[in-house]
């Protein structure tokens, strides 16, 4: 974990000592995303999307500039990327076990539908995000792609409508009751983050921008469970949907002259 805080701490500070030549925007975000975990049935849409949480971001931009790129075509790719460090913050998730497997009165279902967990994800990385137009063009909208890396913390917990699972581990469904069945507490574990978006151009220094992500944790503990059976072997991973503002911190104000 050390070694993922340095290497961000280290990119950031990089691109921060030729901040001459670059421009600096902040923005905040606030959105939902859904979580996939072991709670549920696989390939059901309440087990996928019904464990909901809300989510919010902080970022801050840098966009490569100088007089040179503005007038050549030299490092052309450059007109056309930013770089992106954000914290994300997801509040505490509810998880449930829905789908067939939770219907009925036999003791294995009563036992799937009385357990019930939830957990917290915060999350810090750098991202790099591709617009489709150029930067240095004056245009009302942009669409851009990204790819991100992140290191994310979580803490989560576990209860059973039936009593307490850690004087009687029996209340919770067979496959839960094994060694090393469950990892409840807190964690953390490296994360990839793919996205598509677009900005809105409001004002000369103020952006409207909707984003989705996709996160992808290398943990099958997010959630506390970690059941050695094949429909609890997949990692857990989120999509999130988000709309915020970013602020342009250059004293100068952008051209209002827009290109559609």
């Amino acid at each position: 974990m050390k070694f993922f805080t340095t290497l961000f701490f280290i990119c950031v500070f990089s691109i921060s000592v030729k901040a001459q030549e670059a421009i600096h925007e902040v923005g905040v975000f606030l959105g939902t995303g859904a979580i996939q975990t072991d709670f549920g049935q696989r390939n059901d849409f309440f087990s996928s999307y019904g464990n909901n949480v809300i989510s919010f971001s902080a970022t801050h931009y840098i966009q490569f500039y100088s007089q040179e790129l503005k007038v050549s075509d030299r490092y052309h790719w450059k007109k056309h990327f930013m770089l992106k460090s954000e914290i994300n913050i997801f509040t505490r998730a509810n998880f449930e076990h829905f789908g067939k497997y939770t219907e009925g009165s036999s003791v294995s279902a009563q036992k799937l539908s009385a357990m019930k967990g939830h957990a917290s994800v915060m999350s810090i990385g750098v991202s790099a995000e591709y617009y489709l137009r150029s930067l240095y063009n004056d245009v009302l909208w942009n669409p851009f792609v990204t790819l991100g890396f992140k290191y994310s913390w979580y803490n989560n917990g576990l209860e059973s409508d039936l009593g307490d699972w850690r004087t009687d581990i029996t209340v919770l469904p067979g496959k839960y009751q094994t060694p090393n069945a469950l990892n409840v507490g807190r964690g953390s574990t490296p994360t990839i983050a793919l996205g598509a978006g677009t900005r809105l151009r409001l004002t000369s220094r103020l952006d409207l921008a909707g984003i989705f992500n996709w996160h992808i944790y290398f943990s099958d503990t997010v959630d506390g469970l970690q059941a050695d059976v094949p429909e609890n072997r997949n990692d857990e991973w989120m999509t999130n949907i988000q709309v915020g503002l970013i602020y342009d911190l250059r004293s100068s104000a952008k051209s209002k002259a827009y290109c559609f």
